[in-house]
C-alpha cells in the first residue's frame, strides 16, 4: 500500500494494485494516518468482492453485448424474441438508464402500463396484451440481467422480478390415460405421428421440428437432441441430451424409416409447421370433447406427468426432459385425483384385514381430582 501527498493538493492520495489492476485517487484526507486507514478499507472492499470503483454501465450499452452473446450461444429465433422482449421492457420503464435505476416500483409500473396496452392482430382486430406476454418479456429481461452479472458487466441483480399472476397459473394441464386415444383419433395422419412422438419422448416443439433421421439410432432405441447451428437451432440452454425411444414408438419409426431429412413432416410434406400443428391440436381437443386447450407443450407435460405416476424418480425425469434445475422438474410431482385414489387403495399395513378391535379409553378423574 502506498499513500503520498499530491504536490498540488492538500490531500493524501492512494495508489494500490489488486489482481492485476491499479487503483489510485484522492483519499480526501489531510492526515497520513487517516489516509492509510482509507486505503486499507478500499483493499478490504476489493478482497470481499465489493469494488468501490465500479461504475454501472448504461443498459443500452450492455444490450448489444448480450445480443452478441445470444447470437453465439442461442438460436436465431431465441435471439429475435429476446431482442424484442427486452426492448419492450426498457422502452416502457421510464427513467431507467442503468441497472441501479431498476426498482420494484418501476417493474410494477411497467406491468400495469403493458397490461393496459392493445396490440393489433393480423386480421386487424385489437386485443389487450395478455399476462402471458408480459411474463415472457419479464423472463427475457431477467435472463439479460442474470447473464450480465455472470459476465461481470454488472455486480449483482438490481431487483427481484416477480411474474404477473395469470388465470390457471400453477395448474399443470396434461392428458389423462383415457383421453389420449380419443384425442389422437381426431388428428390427421401427419399430426398424429407428430403428437405420438411428443407424447412418448417429451420433446419440446422446436426439438421435434428439427429432429432428423440422423439423430435416431434404431438399434440402440435412442434419439439425440443436438445443437444444430447450421440450421439455426439449439436446445434450450444449449443442453444436448439422449432420450430413450419406447417400444411403441420404436416399432412405428422402424416401419417408417430409416429415412432422410426431417422425422416429422407437415401437412404438405415439408418440415413440421409449429403454428399449423398447434391449430390441429386445438381442433382435435375440441372434437374429442376435452375441456382444456391442448398445445404441443401439453404433450410434454403429459410425458412428464405419466413418468411420475409410473414411479420414475425425479432425477431421471429431469435428465429425460433436459431441465437445468430440478426445481423445474418439481412441477411434474403431481398426480390426478384418480391416480391418488388408486395409490391409497394399494396401501397395506401389518395387521390390516384382521377383525381385532381396539377401544381407546380416556383416563377419568376420581373424587380427589387425580387422573385414574
Amino acid at each position: 500500500m502506498t499513500v503520498r501527498r499530491h504536490p498540488k493538493s492538500p490531500y493524501w492520495h492512494f495508489d494500490l494494485h489488486y489482481r492485476g489492476r491499479r487503483y489510485k485517487g484522492s483519499t480526501k484526507q489531510t492526515s497520513k494516518l487517516r489516509a492509510e486507514e482509507h486505503e486499507r478499507r478500499l483493499r478490504y472492499q476489493l478482497e470481499t468482492g465489493h469494488d468501490p470503483f465500479f461504475r454501472s454501465p448504461l443498459l443500452k450499452e450492455l444490450l448489444p453485448q448480450y445480443l452478441s452473446w445470444l447470437e453465439t450461444n442461442r438460436s436465431a429465433k431465441h435471439l429475435r424474441r429476446s431482442r424484442g422482449a427486452i426492448e419492450n421492457v426498457l422502452g416502457r420503464m421510464r427513467g431507467v438508464k442503468t441497472a441501479e435505476d431498476i426498482t420494484p416500483s418501476r417493474i410494477e409500473s411497467y406491468k400495469k402500463r403493458r397490461l393496459h396496452e392493445e396490440r393489433r392482430l393480423k386480421d386487424g382486430r385489437l386485443r389487450k396484451v395478455s399476462p402471458n406476454t408480459v411474463n415472457l418479456e419479464l423472463r427475457h429481461f431477467k435472463a439479460f440481467l442474470k447473464r450480465s452479472v455472470k459476465q461481470g458487466w454488472l455486480q449483482s441483480m438490481p431487483v427481484e422480478i416477480e411474474q404477473v399472476k395469470t388465470p390457471g397459473r400453477g395448474r399443470l394441464i396434461f392428458l389423462a390415460e383415457d383421453e389420449i386415444a380419443p384425442f389422437l383419433d381426431r388428428l390427421k395422419d401427419w399430426a398424429r405421428e407428430a403428437a405420438w412422438l411428443f407424447l412418448l419422448t417429451g420433446l419440446r416443439l422446436e426439438e421435434g421440428r428439427f429432429l432428423e433421421w440422423r439423430d435416431i439410432d434404431l438399434e440402440a432405441a435412442e434419439l439425440w437432441v443436438r445443437n444444430k447451428p447450421e440450421l439455426g437451432f439449439s436446445p434450450k440452454n444449449g443442453k444436448e441430451r439422449v432420450v430413450p425411444i419406447p417400444p411403441e414408438l420404436l416399432d412405428e419409426l422402424r416401419a417408417r424409416g430409416p429415412g432422410r431429412g426431417w422425422v416429422l413432416r407437415g401437412a404438405k410434406g415439408g418440415q413440421l409447421d409449429g403454428k399449423v400443428f398447434r391449430l390441429a391440436l386445438l381442433a382435435a381437443a375440441k372434437a374429442a370433447g376435452l375441456d382444456e386447450r391442448i398445445t404441443p407443450h401439453t404433450l410434454r407435460h403429459s410425458y412428464g406427468s405419466h413418468l411420475v405416476m409410473s414411479g420414475v424418480d425425479v432425477q431421471t425425469i429431469k435428465e429425460l426432459l433436459g431441465h437445468s434445475s430440478i426445481l423445474t422438474t418439481a412441477i411434474y410431482m403431481h398426480t390426478d385425483a384418480e391416480h391418488r385414489r388408486r395409490a391409497v387403495a394399494k396401501l397395506r399395513m401389518p395387521g390390516m384385514g384382521k377383525s381385532t378391535e381396539r377401544v381407546i379409553q380416556f383416563p377419568s378423574r376420581g373424587e380427589s381430582g387425580k387422573l385414574t
